[in-house]
């Protein structure tokens, strides 16, 4: 009885101990620096069904540049401590991917503008709720509730590693 006692004991002591966990806007603040310090330089693919359609990710700190080719397009997310910026570029220069735009899919394809442009990264309404494992990693699961309606999603869920603050996934819901 008295080991049984102990253990009780002990266990309280350690949920007493334990952290509470950071506010939702402490983890997103954290990712948002996590994202604006990158270097990265990767091929990649959007992938549905059997189309294939490939791409070049460049990331220098808060810029990161999406290139495609057939046809060449190229778009470039400006990161900032507030909010984020899609363009697109062309010869002529630059232009800021318009509203209407950000719905579009790309190619045609189930990714769109908006999603390119991490913009739920920094909705106002943001709630933890709770741990859960992705990949061996011990993860912050977090709920975005989207501002506005202009948004194709109504919510957005996050899994954000604890030890390193790195966006581990995502899942939006219409």
């Amino acid at each position: 009885m008295r080991t049984t006692s102990i253990i009780f004991l002990m266990l309280a002591l350690r949920c007493m101990s334990a952290e509470p966990p950071p506010s939702a806007k402490e983890i997103l603040d954290s990712v948002r620096m996590l994202e604006s310090r990158q270097q990265i330089d990767l091929q990649g693919q959007l992938r549905q069904e059997d189309m294939v359609i490939p791409f070049r990710l460049m990331q220098n700190g808060p810029l990161i540049r999406y290139t495609f080719t057939n046809p060449d397009e190229t778009l470039e997310l400006r990161l900032g401590e507030n909010s984020s910026r899609l363009e697109l570029v062309s010869d002529a220069g630059t232009e800021k991917v318009g509203t209407s735009k950000l719905q579009e899919k790309i190619r045609g394809k189930i990714v769109t503008y908006g999603d390119l442009a991490f913009k739920f990264l920094y909705w106002p309404t943001a709630r933890v709720l709770g741990e859960e494992n992705v990949r061996t990693r011990k993860c912050w699961k977090l709920q975005l509730r989207a501002p506005s309606r202009e948004s194709p999603y109504s919510n957005v869920l996050l899994w954000v590693d604890k030890a390193t603050g790195a966006l581990m996934r995502s899942n939006a819901l219409r």
